[in-house]
């Protein structure tokens, strides 16, 4: 590989992330609720199966909520299949991405695998630590993002986990 090439690579990488972490921000649409710690995520009428909901949380970090289609271990709602994780890899915190077809969380970046139906653990690559799992509750038809558990979200320090 060439100089220039390796450097036009770099930048194309740069720029992807870049893109990735504008649209999150972006796409993010939550409401703050009441409590410092407590963020409206969705209507638990607008979460369908294997079709994540991003939303930022505990401050302005990517977090996704999946309904998993099936019972998965600390699930939530009436199929116990509701859960959420941050969308930040544990390996560098880089943002994550949702395979629809796998039902997995992937890493751009480097490759690392995190299964969402088995508590966010890390399926394959570099990353030494499963996802932090984003505490939610149901509360007439609301579901809502109130803590961190598993340790802290990548880079920050969590006071509630």
């Amino acid at each position: 590989m060439t100089k220039q090439h390796s450097r036009r690579a770099f930048i194309a990488g740069g720029t992807t992330t870049a893109t990735a972490i504008a649209a999150t921000a972006l796409s993010a649409s939550v409401a703050k609720a009441s409590g410092n710690d407590e963020l409206k995520i969705a209507d638990l009428a607008d979460v369908k199966p294997g079709k994540p909901i991003s939303f930022n949380y505990p401050d302005n970090a990517l977090a996704y909520l999946v309904d998993m289609g099936r019972p998965v271990p600390g699930g939530l709602g009436s199929n116990n299949s509701l859960v959420a994780y941050s969308g930040l890899c544990q390996h560098r915190g880089c943002p994550i991405d949702y395979s629809d077809e796998k039902s997995l969380f992937v890493c751009p970046c480097h490759r690392s695998v995190f299964d969402p139906a088995n508590s966010g653990t890390v399926v394959e690559g570099p990353s030494q630590r499963g996802l932090p799992h984003v505490k939610i509750e149901i509360r007439q038809g609301i579901v809502y993002a109130t803590g961190i558990e598993n340790g802290p979200v990548y880079g920050r320090a969590c006071s509630n986990s």
